[in-house]
């Protein structure tokens, strides 16, 4: 059973969906917030136009909620829908030091779920919304961490609500 104290959170920044970045860094942009209970919630409102990365401006950024690898199942919705250069959702596994993502156009009022299994060697991660895959990211089981979902948002005001649960 995954709980709270599972849930890790990391800054999320879309045009760099495979940097893992750390919420330490000085100065590191904090868009987005996420809710942990049954599941966890990615959602907000961007209030910064931008970040700075390594000296770099960079504009699509949010939050990423990870937990630890295993075969798993569950449940994601949306309040607000994926929209081009606004609001991304993203299906992520994480390695030691970087990130495998895949992104996802969901929509509102759509029930999704997602599914990690590992075999052969491979671990996957799928979403689907009833027989229609709607996306999925996969690596080698033995550099798997851990795996989970990111939201971002591009403009000043854009806003992202996912909601992701475990069965």
């Amino acid at each position: 059973m995954i709980t709270a104290a599972d849930i890790r959170v990391l800054p999320f920044c879309a045009t760099m969906s495979t940097k893992k970045l750390d919420p330490e860094t000085p100065g590191i942009f904090n868009e987005l917030s996420v809710t942990k209970r049954d599941g966890f919630s990615i959602q907000g409102r961007k209030r910064n136009d931008s970040g700075r990365i390594d000296g770099e401006v960079i504009y699509h950024l949010g939050k990423l909620a990870l937990v630890p690898a295993g075969d798993r199942t569950g449940k994601l919705s949306v309040e607000v829908p994926s929209k081009t250069n606004v609001t991304s959702y993203y299906a992520v596994l994480e390695l030691a030091d970087s990130l495998v993502s895949s992104q996802l156009k969901l929509e509102v009022g759509k029930k999704y779920t997602w599914s990690v299994a590992s075999k052969d060697g491979q671990t996957l991660l799928r979403v689907m919304n009833g027989n229609v895959q709607v996306g999925e990211v996969h690596t080698d089981t033995d550099k798997l961490v851990g795996f989970g979902f990111a939201a971002s948002v591009r403009w000043e005001k854009n806003e992202a609500d996912i909601h992701v649960t475990f069965e």
